[in-house]
């Protein structure tokens, strides 16, 4: 979705789509529906590759953690920071939006303090089991939320922005 971001800000898409008689709420409701669309498909993708490769034996999970849970927390993430991207767009452009992208980088943290952080992530890791279906399920919900909140908060911003 950056790529499609990036060339309509190049070759002004973004302006060309402000003078059709299509209201600024359905242009942003337009972007974020195909970047659901386009990270849901994807996950799904990695989630049979995964599948498949659990399946034939490639690899095993290790300490209980299961391939259903990383791939949760990782679509949780995404969907977020995807949300975050698209209203940064809408509200500045597509370099302070990219930026957005970088935040993932922060999970490196750990690797610098890791006296502090290795309680936090111990603590995190020793409460999660395979059967925590209702925690992995709220997390996937809170994200679509906030992914959802995001959105109209990037409509509401776009329908005020003077676009050229």
């Amino acid at each position: 979705m950056g790529r499609i971001c990036y060339q309509d800000e190049v070759d002004g898409g973004l302006g060309l789509l402000r003078s059709l008689p299509v209201s600024p709420g359905a242009i942003v409701a337009s972007k974020f529906a195909g970047g659901l669309l386009l990270t849901i498909g994807g996950s799904l993708l990695v989630i049979a590759a995964g599948g498949l490769a659990h399946w034939l034996g490639w690899f095993a999970p290790r300490g209980g953690v299961s391939l259903i849970i990383s791939l949760a927390f990782s679509l949780a993430l995404v969907l977020v920071l995807e949300g975050l991207f698209f209203l940064a767009f809408f509200t500045w452009d597509y370099r302070r939006a990219s930026n957005v992208m970088l935040l993932p980088l922060l999970g490196l943290l750990p690797l610098a303090f890791p006296s502090f952080f290795r309680p936090v992530i111990r603590w995190v890791v020793d409460r999660i089991s395979v059967d925590s279906w209702y925690y992995l399920m709220g997390l996937l919900l809170a994200s679509l939320i906030c992914y959802l909140a995001f959105g109209l908060l990037a409509a509401w911003v776009f329908s005020r922005r003077d676009v050229g």
